[in-house]
């Protein structure tokens, strides 16, 4: 979940501020440390893995919209991938060596047109459900960065999951794979894959909505005592993301879209 939410307004995408994060409402999910958190290690090697098979060139530009404090984008250039982000909040960076690579403050068709141009995939990480308008939201983006060529995304999954959480922080939705599919044919893309992931915490979250339980809306991060179990837990989704096939029930759903043929560049 970042701090993003826009609205596609012909070929220019536009901030939306009543649903802009600020103060404890970014503080709770993505206090300092939160990159030792299980949850955070395991999203960023399940993108990782995909993204591999995605980067066609050593220069391809990633963008990672909505991009928060940086540590998805610090996380990927540590490991070889070109990336930069853009986000419409101005939360402290997450570290000074991340810090040139974010554009803060900044709604994504305001980057550079240079910088632009470059951009081959765009991440949307926790991002539309957020977003009244998901579909209009994916076409502006693809008109804007004609040469970009795919989406990665990921959002909360299984409407049976929501609770105070999603009440809390603004979601408009929490989505099942048919869900995904109607947005990619609303936004005239082409689904090349989705699935769900996390799909251990399926159960006990379903269990706690059963149960009317209400869930913490602030994530603590882990000391540096428990990381290692922290990171042990986080090989274990990893591999359940493997193995497991894609339609069995998670707590997220992730998926890969390509752009529309009809605004290829050139077309």
């Amino acid at each position: 979940m970042h701090i993003i939410a826009a609205r596609c307004t012909g070929r220019y995408l536009s901030a939306m501020p009543p649903t802009e994060f600020s103060g404890e409402k970014f503080q709770n999910p993505y206090p300092p440390g939160i990159e030792n958190h299980y949850w955070t290690i395991a999203r960023h090697r399940i993108i990782f893995r995909r993204l591999r098979t995605m980067v066609k060139a050593r220069d391809d530009l990633i963008l990672d919209v909505g991009c928060g404090r940086g540590i998805t984008v610090q996380w990927l250039r540590e490991r070889g991938l070109e990336t930069i982000g853009c986000d419409l909040g101005v939360p402290t960076p997450a570290t000074a060596s991340v810090a040139p690579h974010l554009y803060l403050g900044a709604a994504a068709e305001s980057l550079p047109p240079d910088l632009a141009a470059r951009v081959k995939i765009i991440l949307l990480l926790d991002v539309l459900e957020h977003l009244p308008e998901p579909a209009a939201f994916l076409s502006g983006l693809f008109r804007h960065f004609g040469n970009c060529r795919q989406a990665i995304f990921t959002v909360p999954a299984r409407k049976e999951l929501w609770s105070n959480y999603d009440k809390y922080y603004g979601h408009v939705m929490r989505y099942n794979l048919e869900d995904v599919r109607r947005l990619a044919k609303e936004s005239d893309c082409e689904l090349q894959s989705a699935g769900y992931f996390f799909h251990a915490l399926w159960m006990p979250a379903r269990i706690m909505c059963a149960l009317g339980k209400e869930r913490s809306t602030k994530i603590f991060p882990p000391g540096p005592g428990t990381r290692p179990l922290h990171r042990i837990i986080a090989g274990g989704f990893f591999l359940e993301e493997l193995i497991l096939p894609k339609f069995v029930a998670g707590s997220s759903i992730l998926g890969v879209i390509h752009r529309p043929r009809l605004t290829a560049p050139g077309r």
